[in-house]
């Protein structure tokens, strides 16, 4: 198929002048045409492009086997929201542009800041100059990585896809609560941009670091300091498994960073500041209570908590309480991705600003559930990647149809018209589907000769004018010796069976001396191909031997015509005489006569056969 798509590119290019773009007319097109236009099979492949030249890379990555389409479709989805540190200047700029669902959720987002800070919200997220905020302020990340993710997550739903299970990451939880119906866009982003400002207005904003030790070391060092230091500000923040986040003041941060680094253990500083710290408590209180203006409902479908690393209860209420340990707690961010792979979740999309969560999903992701071996790991997509400022914007790709590719992939249905919204398509002409052309029923009998009668000349009939008529009929495949004799691939009664019928039509009279004399041939007996669409076997011919009627003399005339149920007529193929006498059984003339159009030797055995 992806032969046949390279092929049909290649004839269209007046198309593709002055190097056309995805976003050309027949490039879209064909895109509109080929997702909305066609049934989806099970085994499949996406190939996601901006332009002639990377969508002919992508086919040939498919001619060339480097795609291999998934034996099983993904059965249960979950959605990972990103947390704080993945922000970036700039992010949600070309999907907002792009895509009208994104549009609409941002847009829904920008009017609660604008009432309630009388400033733009997306400025600061795409940096404009007039921006009134810093992006990498807690007070501004919070509400844009929110409002971010529920846009993602509404994009995602408008293609079709929808999860089964939820999961957060620290600030990621809010918009996977707003996925799971725990709130509303607007009342949900009003308590966030509140949790921002009161964090980010904390008397010490400390920071954080990944330290790449088990959870053990990590937490005997972290008690250790605090035992040792007159206030004890720091604390492990998150679990995730292949490393443990310390929060706390920068002097103590940088006391245990230095410690693991001297044993040679990996150490990453972060750039946020202290969450989940000592640090952070100062405002509690006034989060606790700016919580009371949201009117929470129990998730309608499976939200997985930061606090307990489990499976939030079908009725239980997130209430201000709930949230107040969320800010302060540590992120219990491995004990719920077990949970996830423990609800049987096969594709994990990550909904956030960039690729943050992916890897760390598998690098935790448990061997056994349940004590259930579970060898297989999930297929992980991100919905956005970060704008390398080293390439020209007008050239970044977002990742998102990478995403859409890869979800497309897995098996899942997707409704292709969402991924089109807004734009006017046309459908074209695309290459017909690549069937393997394979026949699996099963052949009816073939038509068989009539067997009564003479083997060679079948049923005797008499006319009142003393003819004597043979009737039978054959088939390209019957008798089974027919089908060796072929001219040019078709089957042709071999020139030699005209004696022999004439032999036989005459022994069959009471002859037991024949001669065939004057043996001429008229018109090839040719035998039509069978017709393979149907199958029950076709280009049979009826064949009549003739005999006239008794002269004074010995010698007769025989005839032989043959007729298939397509012809207007009969037609006349071989005329000769044959001279009947009453010699001895078993005797032949040891002179057989010359004869036109057959030899004396195929004479011979043709008697011999018969008699």
């Amino acid at each position: 198929m992806a032969e046949r798509y390279l092929a049909g590119i290649d004839a269209n290019t007046h198309e593709l002048a002055s190097g056309a773009t995805a976003d050309s007319p027949f490039l879209s097109d064909v895109a509109w045409t080929a997702s909305v236009g066609r049934s989806h099979f099970q085994r499949r492949a996406g190939v996601a492009f901006k332009d002639a030249e990377t969508l002919r890379r992508g086919l040939n990555a498919v001619v060339d086997g480097e795609h291999i389409p998934e034996s099983t479709a993904a059965t249960k989805v979950a959605f990972v929201y990103t947390g704080q540190g993945s922000q970036w200047v700039g992010m949600g700029k070309t999907l907002y542009d792009r895509e009208p669902v994104v549009r609409a959720i941002l847009n829904r987002c920008e009017q609660v800041i604008q009432d309630e800070r009388g400033v733009s919200l997306l400025d600061v997220m795409f940096g404009n100059d007039d921006a009134a905020g810093d992006l990498n302020d807690t007070a501004w990340t919070q509400p844009a990585v929110y409002a971010l993710e529920c846009a993602l997550n509404a994009l995602w739903r408008s293609i079709g896809v929808e999860p089964s299970v939820v999961i957060g990451h620290s600030l990621g939880e809010f918009a996977a609560a707003q996925a799971a119906g725990v709130f509303a866009l607007e009342e949900g982003l009003s308590f966030v941009a509140k949790r921002g400002s009161l964090l980010s207005s904390v008397p010490e904003l400390g920071t954080m670091a990944a330290i790449f030790a088990s959870k053990e070391q990590v937490l005997a060092a972290v008690n250790e300091y605090n035992e040792a230091a007159k206030n004890a500000t720091l604390s492990v923040a998150v679990d995730n498994g292949i490393h443990q986040v310390i929060s706390g003041s920068v002097e103590a941060v940088q006391a245990v960073s230095e410690k693991f680094e001297a044993d040679e253990v990996t150490v990453r500083r972060l750039r946020n500041q202290a969450f989940h710290s000592p640090l952070v408590e100062p405002s509690l209180d006034e989060l606790e209570e700016a919580y009371g203006s949201v009117a929470p409902s129990p998730p309608t479908l499976s939200l997985v908590s930061n606090v307990t690393g489990d499976e939030v209860h079908a009725n239980e209420i997130l209430d201000s309480k709930y949230w107040r340990r969320h800010a302060r707690q540590a992120v219990q961010f491995r004990g719920g991705v077990e949970k996830v792979a423990e609800l049987g979740v096969d594709l994990v999309i990550e909904v956030g600003p960039h690729a943050v969560l992916g890897p760390l999903v598998l690098s935790v992701w448990p061997d056994s559930v349940n004590g259930t071996a579970n060898s297989t790991a999930p297929t992980v997509l991100q919905s956005m990647l970060r704008l390398s400022w080293d390439i020209d914007p007008a050239d970044y790709d977002d990742g998102f149809k990478n995403a859409v590719a890869g979800a497309y992939n897995a098996g899942l249905d997707l409704k292709f018209e969402g991924l089109f919204a807004g734009e006017k398509r046309r459908r074209i002409e695309l290459p017909g589907y690549a069937f393997q052309r394979e026949r699996y029923w099963i052949d009816a009998p073939r038509r068989r000769r009539i067997a009564a009668g003479h083997p060679l000349l079948g049923t005797r009939h008499e006319s009142p004018r003393g003819e004597i008529m043979y009737q039978t009929e054959m088939f390209p495949t019957d008798p089974s010796w027919l089908d060796d004799h072929r001219v040019f691939g078709r089957v042709i009664m071999p020139g030699a069976l005209y004696g022999a019928v004439a032999a036989a039509a005459a022994m069959a009279e009471g002859a037991q001396f024949v001669e065939v004399e004057d043996l001429q041939l008229h018109t090839a007996m040719v035998f039509a191909d069978n017709d393979v669409d149907d199958h029950e076997e076709h280009g049979g011919r009826k064949i009549q031997a003739l005999l006239s009627p008794t002269g004074n003399g010995s010698a007769r005339q025989i005839e032989t015509f043959s007729m298939s149920e397509s012809d207007d007529g009969w037609t006349l193929h071989s005329v000769c005489k044959v001279s009947m006498g009453g010699r001895t059984s078993g005797t032949i003339s040891p002179n057989p006569p010359k004869s036109r159009g057959i030899s004396a030797g195929s004479w011979f055995k043709s008697v011999a056969r018969w008699r």
